[in-house]
């Protein structure tokens, strides 16, 4: 008994080594995922941009401004000439909340009037717009307490795009993205391993098809199936929790059609490097899955993560789909606020889908 058990641990042993990549991810992904969950994930909100429209130009106005520079929650987005202005900033996803001060702030202020101050929040993110909201109310009346009046500041909070601050709302759109890296990226992998591995790459290497072809072939059927499954979310959440699409409807289709070229094309490329299922099945998984969660803005604010693991963030194709999707969804974007996006998973696309034609015209070698 002895012996067939050390011979079968033998063997066992000579199967894994056999397979380095297996065996790296298998030792690199525990690593890897105590990196990402130590320093990516936080629920905290740190680093709000805060802008500022100062009709009132008062030494109690410039103390405002000062405030939002000396505390560390917010970073002082700048000063706006009007609340449009400022509007369109946060259309843009450049700031998180707005302080408006009317003429004679300061006058009334000093005088015990209760001035009215705006509060402006952006709501596509819950957690962010709450804390944002109560944490310039609070600071702004530590600020006026000094004054003789009952109540020394009348706060008028106003948040946008998502009133109720309902969390589907930031989740739903997310949750697209994530379910389409899944179907996308994995059933894509696995196409061309699984041709290895029944034998038939090698008809299909030796076929009249071009790479171009054999790209195509590969690529049309997941995506037709995955804007079909895109679609049947965005209408369930329409029907099921009331999310609403503001914005263009074709920029949106536009959008996700460039983020799932870049989906299929990290597919194919994750196909033709490896030569099981399963090392493709957790390659991707490690690739692309883990990282669309953790380090896209899906759940876990990038603001807050350090510098160098935003940095990495910029290489996730999520990350870029999410800002573009989230902007046209809940705040109603055009072209000119998420055109960086669009050109950032356009040349994702492109990369990615020409080495993988490049590979497969190789053998996949």
């Amino acid at each position: 008994m002895t012996i067939g058990l050390t011979a079968m641990v033998r063997k066992e042993f000579r199967q894994v080594l056999r397979d380095p990549r297996t065996l790296g991810i298998l030792l690199l992904v525990p690593l890897m995922l105590l990196v990402l969950f130590g320093y990516a994930v936080s629920m905290d909100v740190e680093n709000l941009q805060v802008g500022l429209v100062d009709a009132d130009r008062s030494a109690e106005s410039r103390e405002v401004s000062a405030l939002i520079d000396n505390m560390d929650l917010f970073t002082h987005a700048g000063f706006f000439d009007s609340s449009r202005e400022a509007e369109l900033a946060m259309v843009d996803g450049r700031l998180d909340a707005v302080v408006v001060l009317p003429r004679q702030f300061g006058r009334d202020l000093s005088a015990g009037r209760v001035p009215t101050v705006q509060i402006l929040v952006d709501g596509s993110n819950v957690t962010v717009a709450s804390t944002a909201q109560a944490s310039l109310t609070a600071t702004l009346t530590r600020m006026a307490v000094r004054t003789e009046t009952a109540s020394p500041v009348d706060f008028r909070p106003r948040t946008w795009y998502n009133p109720e601050l309902r969390s589907t709302v930031f989740l739903v759109p997310g949750l697209v993205a994530f379910i389409m890296v899944i179907t996308a990226v994995i059933s894509t992998a696995l196409s061309v391993v699984r041709e290895k591995e029944k034998g038939t790459m090698e008809l299909l290497e030796v076929s009249p098809l071009s790479p171009a072809v054999l790209i195509l072939g590969k690529t049309i059927p997941y995506m037709v199936i995955s804007l079909v499954e895109t679609t049947l979310i965005l209408l369930a959440g329409r029907l099921l929790f009331g999310v609403e699409i503001h914005g263009d409807p074709a920029l949106l289709l536009l959008v996700t059609t460039l983020f799932l070229l870049s989906c299929l094309g990290i597919g194919l490329f994750i196909s033709t490097a490896v030569e099981s299922q399963q090392t493709a099945f957790l390659l991707s998984t490690v690739v692309t899955v883990l990282p669309s969660f953790i380090l896209s803005g899906f759940v876990f604010p990038i603001r807050n993560m350090p510098l160098i693991i935003r940095l990495v963030t910029n290489i996730v194709p999520a990350r870029h789909f999410l800002e573009a999707e989230r902007a046209i969804i809940i705040r109603g974007a055009g072209f000119e606020s998420i055109w960086p996006q669009a050109a950032i998973l356009a040349l994702f696309s492109a990369v990615g889908l020409t080495i993988s034609g490049l590979r497969l015209g190789r053998g996949g070698r």
